[in-house]
């Protein structure tokens, strides 16, 4: 217990400051103000007539596509709602990327 204590604590002490994320001036929050050379796109499945029929059924063993596109880039987010009775549903479903 006391040698935990003295590694924290020596951590502590011998940490330059400034090595926090998020308060250094390089910080990913300073760059928001600035011009940025990428295309911000967005991918969706919401229902083209207006209406709320986005789903994608799915039978046991289907595979579906949510996104394909070519060259690099980042996924920021992704959301997926499911409509199971399955009380194991989320242990059986896979997401390759």
């Amino acid at each position: 217990m006391n040698r935990c204590l003295l590694i924290l604590l020596g951590f502590f002490l011998f940490t330059p400051p400034g090595t926090a994320f998020g308060q250094a001036p390089s910080d990913l929050l300073s760059g928001l103000t600035r011009p940025h050379n990428y295309t911000l796109k967005r991918v969706s499945s919401y229902d083209r007539t207006g209406g709320n029929e986005d789903y994608r059924p799915l039978a046991a063993g289907e595979t579906l596509t949510l996104f394909d596109e070519a060259g690099p880039g980042e996924i920021s987010h992704v959301w997926i709602t499911i409509a199971s009775n399955e009380r194991f549903h989320l242990k059986k479903m896979v997401l390759r990327m």
